[in-house]
């Protein structure tokens, strides 16, 4: 046994190196992992942000597209319709608009996210060099 504890050098420096290397691997597994799992809940909000645009310029089409003969029939309506479907219409125009900045917020609080995640990498691999 003496012979192999002869063998067998130990160097503490060297172990902290090895289980820093270990670490760092295992960071940045997870680090990468939970940047793709980001990346595609941004995409997922971007999306979210197309559709919503898309709808909302299909009601500004529809909203806009006869406009002379909703003019003719407001001044023939005993009863003003016309102004509450505007109303209506003007009403989800703004909670599609709400939608998508709180969509654009997500993203946002993503993206800074992923730059911190970015940071500890570099960071990370600033102490390996170093070491």
């Amino acid at each position: 046994m003496s012979a192999k504890k002869k063998n067998k050098v130990y160097h503490p420096d060297s172990d902290f190196r090895e289980r820093l290397v270990r670490f760092d691997e295992k960071m940045k597994a997870h680090l990468s992992k939970e940047m793709m799992y980001l990346t595609e809940k941004k995409d997922d909000y971007e999306n979210q942000i197309l559709q919503l645009k898309i709808e909302r310029e299909q009601r500004d089409k529809t909203l806009f597209q006869h406009v002379e003969q909703k003019d003719i029939r407001k001044y023939f309506s005993p009863l003003n319709l016309s102004d509450l479907e505007e109303d209506k219409k003007d009403e989800k125009q703004k909670e599609l608009s709400d939608q998508m900045n709180q969509i654009q917020e997500s993203i946002s609080r993503i993206d800074e996210h992923i730059e911190e995640i970015r940071e500890l990498i570099q960071e990370m691999d600033d102490i390996l060099q170093m070491g």
